[in-house]
């Protein structure tokens, strides 16, 4: 039983929708030790081609949301593990989102084919 859905009646074509809405965080962080906050949470926006001045208002959004937005220049190693957890977060959000909109560009161009 998760969340209230017994997954041994979900049947194998439902669990990787179900999966879908499942959150995991990690304890091993992944972040860089020798970069700041900001630009851990950075990185993934310049990796997706993203410039300055975009990446510099969603890296203030994100760590805004999280509660880390005056921790910005701290390093990793400064702070303590919810707040490694909560530095990571906006990058699993932003791939969630890239994923999502590749499926729906997939979508859009199959029936503007077909």
């Amino acid at each position: 039983m998760v969340n209230g859905q017994n997954l041994l009646h979900l049947t194998r074509r439902r669990l990787p929708y179900y999966r879908r809405g499942i959150g995991i965080i990690f304890q091993d962080h992944k972040l860089l030790a020798d970069r700041s906050v900001a630009d851990n949470v950075a990185l993934p926006l310049v990796v997706a081609g993203y410039r300055g001045v975009e990446i510099a208002r969603r890296v203030r959004a994100a760590l805004d949301k999280v509660g880390l937005l005056g921790k910005e220049r701290s390093t990793p190693q400064t702070l303590s593990g919810g707040e490694q957890q909560r530095v990571g977060m906006p990058a699993r959000w932003w791939r969630a989102a890239a994923a999502a909109g590749r499926r729906a560009d997939r979508q859009l161009g199959s029936r503007v084919v077909a």
